[in-house]
């Protein structure tokens, strides 16, 4: 995830969940407007480093 900000790649997965369609018909149909890889994406969400109770906590504060 170099140069990609985190929160980019997590307000995509969020806005993902919402709209309905995949990542998958998206990159399908032209309408993927991220400047990153689906690679990014599975990487970010299968790090074992990433401590997603502190993350999505820390999320909810910034807000």
């Amino acid at each position: 995830m170099k140069g990609i900000p985190v929160m980019d790649i997590f307000r995509y997965l969020l806005c993902l969940i919402f709209s309905g369609r995949s990542m998958y018909i998206q990159r399908k149909t032209g309408t993927f407007t991220g400047g990153f890889s689906k690679n990014t994406v599975y990487r970010f969400l299968n790090n074992t480093k990433t401590n997603w109770l502190r993350f999505t906590t820390l999320l909810s504060a910034a807000a």
